[in-house]
């Protein structure tokens, strides 16, 4: 067993741990890096001196920005996990299971690559080299190395190429067709819209549109890009711009079309195995399916057939070629559509960026129908009937009125009688399907709402469905008027336990709020009770410890809690420590031999987080004014309020609401004295984006505290009442932007951070304008 590197630990097996997702797919063996092999073997003082030295590990590294997730997982999985290494008996009966374990996982790893290799050894007698590339692809997929699949493959025959005969065009160099696909999706992030999969998408044109075209429209675009302010999305067009002029005006734009075919071969593969899979060939609708997809990958009408017609060859369908050539026809499209991307992967995925399919009509209710069908274009009017317009303004007002299933009913009647679906039929016809759509998908929301007991916004969604759907059945045929009566009561319910709270100690207040979020888990009249009535914990202790600072505190009298310990660093900074249900903790994140920090402990029920237990308690004069004024003028364009953030001044001590009435006013003018940091621009044009909360980072800055409280915008980075997350930009762009929680309503503000020399994060106070947002109690979240 090698000695405990840090380093090739973390490498060689957090990142493997890590990828995997996390301690549920590893095996006490790996987790502590002592060798299967030699299980019986080892002393026991040697595995206890490894296990002690990795779990020291663990909590000097429990606040790593990528590991962070999977080491408190394993710190808290530490005891079982260890329990069985630490004797020889133990450790030799587990390692007989684990080596059972990993040879099944990795028969699992090698399932798919076997199968496919079989099925074209069968098929061809061997591994076509046409075929390789594919195979490898799949093995990729599923986690294994080229030097596992090279091996893996060795024992079949390869046969000779069959590839399709050179275009002689010189190809788009692979890293280059990637740089812009990433650079296309990158701008789609930004702009909080589906990526375009092209070149010709970004520019709006179809493919295969000659030079000059290509051209103009660049020239155009690139005059519309330089009127943008300077920001990462004019530099993203700028550079896709660039590769326009590289690859399609100075460059052979059918090399491009190329790359993107090889590109949708890729994606449509999959796909076509699955419907050979379950129908033994390829169906007009299968086909017609293949080609759309291909062209929602960028390929133009032509293209998309025929690489449809090429993929369906190579599985030896030649009559699967011809449909798919009728399937192109199918289906005309006159302008490229924005596309979100696509990863390959082994198995079928869901087909990606199709409109939704029409839903089935509802069936007619029983109409008196006319005896004979009129012609295209007549009113189809008897005596004492109406014309198709007139049931067709009749069907209209039934969808304005909230009934979509009626208007299906009507506008059926009104094509029955004109003979034909005339355009203001069909107009009508899909809107009435993109009503039944959206009610089907709030629904959805509708339910899930209800099971997670978040009522208030189960009834903004009953609200919604009544006004634009309140005939379509949910599922199981549920009744939207029973629905929204049940909603109610609880509501109701909730509403009086909350009114019915004793004016008395905040141990019986709180019991009560609990007992509403029973009922109501988003009530923001129980919430705001609990935040009033949590009790913080008292008697907070910090000593040091053998190899870590432990904290202790008593018990907050509030039943039920747990406790977020949070490390207050001499410049003010704030991190977490972490979370527990116990009344203590340690912190290994505390370098041996430096000064002990300031501590707060809060106790929390859900996202609801007490007043902070603090140590240590410091007693401070009476402070005198404040030098600089909180309230900066509003003259000076750099502090004022970035695009995206609320209109309001910022806040003083004097307004701001705090919900610690404990607070004085020594504590609140720290948290306001200015730094360094406020040189940095305020982040721009914060924006909720796909369920996350984006922004434009400022020059220079590359650490950002994101700070949000429920009742104010927060005062400052390390608000006491408020909850905070430092987000490097690495982490924001792994994670695409930060998840908020998800209480409404929240402020949110974002507090730009430097380091000084030493090392030592400054964050910037509320005087440098930080970007705000405040998101309502309906949002797009």
């Amino acid at each position: 067993m090698r000695p405990f590197d840090a380093n090739d630990y973390r490498s060689r097996v957090l990142g493997p741990i890590h990828a995997r997702g996390g301690v549920e797919y590893s095996d006490p063996f790996e987790v502590y890096d002592i060798p299967l092999d030699e299980a019986a073997t080892l002393a026991d003082t040697a595995v206890a001196a490894q296990i002690d030295a990795v779990w020291a590990f663990w909590q000097r590294s429990r606040d790593h920005p990528r590991y962070r997730g999977v080491i408190l997982g394993l710190l808290t999985h530490h005891d079982e996990l260890s329990e069985a290494l630490r004797t020889r008996a133990s450790r030799t009966e587990l390692a007989e299971r684990v080596r059972l374990a990993r040879s099944e996982r990795e028969g699992e790893r090698f399932k798919t690559l076997d199968a496919a290799a079989a099925r074209l050894v069968e098929r061809f007698g061997g591994l076509p080299e046409d075929k390789i590339a594919g195979l490898r692809a799949i093995a990729a997929a599923a986690g294994v190395s080229d030097a596992e699949f090279e091996a893996r493959i060795a024992h079949h025959k390869r046969l000779g190429a069959g590839a399709p005969a050179s275009t002689g065009r010189r190809q788009v160099p692979a890293e280059v067709f990637r740089q812009v696909r990433a650079d296309l999706e990158e701008l789609g992030r930004i702009v909080g819209e589906d990526a375009p999969r092209s070149l010709f998408e970004l520019l709006g044109i179809s493919p295969g549109a000659d030079r000059e075209t290509i051209r103009a429209v660049r020239e155009e675009t690139a005059a519309r890009n330089r009127a943008r302010r300077p920001d990462r999305r004019r530099a993203l067009i700028d550079d896709l711009l660039a590769a326009v002029t590289t690859l399609l005006v100075d460059g052979d734009p059918e090399a491009y079309l190329d790359a993107l075919a090889a590109a949708a071969a890729q994606v449509l593969r999959p796909r076509l195995k699955a419907a050979l899979l379950v129908e033994d060939r390829l169906t007009p609708d299968d086909a017609r399916t293949l080609v759309k997809l291909a062209r929602d990958e960028g390929l133009d009408p032509a293209r998309a057939t025929a690489l449809v017609r090429s993929l369906a060859r190579e599985e030896g369908l030649d009559e699967a070629a011809g449909a798919a050539a009728r399937g192109g026809a199918a289906e005309p499209r006159t302008q490229p559509r924005p596309a979100a991307p696509v990863t390959s992967t082994p198995t079928p995925a869901p087909t990606p960026r199709t409109e939704p399919r029409p839903l089935p009509a509802p069936t007619p209710r029983v109409e008196p129908r006319p005896p004979a069908r009129p012609g295209p274009g007549t009113t189809g009017a008897r005596p004492g009937h109406p014309g198709w317009q007139e049931v067709l303004a009749q069907a209209r007002a039934a969808l304005e009125a909230g009934t979509p299933i009626a208007a299906s009913d009507g506008r059926a009647l009104a094509q029955e009688l004109a003979g034909g679906a005339l355009p203001p039929i069909r107009q009508l016809g899909e809107e009435i399907e993109a009503a039944v759509r959206r009610s089907i998908e709030w629904w959805a929301q509708l339910v899930r709402a209800v099971a997670d007991g978040r009522l208030e916004q189960a009834s903004r969604l009953a609200e919604s469905l009544a006004r634009t759907g309140r005939d379509v059945p949910g599922p199981e045929g549920a009744e939207l008027a029973e629905v929204t009566a049940r909603i109610e009561e609880r509501l109701r319910q909730a509403a009086e336990l909350v009114a019915s709270a004793p004016a008395g100690g905040p141990s019986e207040r709180a019991a009560v709020a609990l007992a509403a979020l029973e009922l109501v888990t988003d009530s923001v009249a129980a919430r705001a009770l609990l935040a009033e009535s949590l009790a913080p914990p008292s008697a907070l202790a910090v000593t040091r410890g053998s190899g870590a600072v432990e904290v202790r505190w008593a018990p907050s009298p509030t039943p039920g809690v747990r406790y977020r310990v949070t490390r207050i660093g001499a410049d003010g900074s704030a991190r977490t420590v972490g979370s527990t249900e116990a009344t203590y903790i340690e912190d290994g994140g505390v370098r041996a031999g430096a000064d002990l920090p300031g501590y707060e402990v809060r106790a929390g029920v859900g996202d609801i987080w007490s007043r902070p237990a603090v140590w240590p308690q410091v007693v401070e004069p009476e402070p005198e004014p404040p030098a600089v004024p909180v309230a900066e003028p509003a003259a000076d364009p750099a502090e004022r309020p970035a695009a995206g953030a609320l209109a309001e001044p910022p806040v003083s001590p004097a307004t701001a609401t705090d919900p610690d009435a404990g607070a004085d006013d020594d504590e609140r003018t720290r948290l306001l004295t200015r730094t360094p940091a406020d040189a940095l621009e305020p982040a721009r044009d914060l924006a909720v984006v796909a369920g996350r909360l984006r922004w434009v980072w400022p020059d220079g800055c590359t650490e950002v505290f994101v700070v949000w409280r429920p009742d104010a915008p927060p005062i400052a980075a390390n608000d006491p009442a408020a909850q905070s997350r430092k987000v490097t930009n690495t982490r924001y762009e792994l994670d695409d932007g930060f998840a908020l929680p998800a209480a409404r309503p929240l402020h949110v503000a974002v507090f730009g951070c430097l380091r000084d020399p030493a090392g030592r994060l400054v964050v910037a106070s509320l005087a440098a304008a930080p970007a705000r947002r405040y998101l309502p109690a309906r949002d797009r979240l």
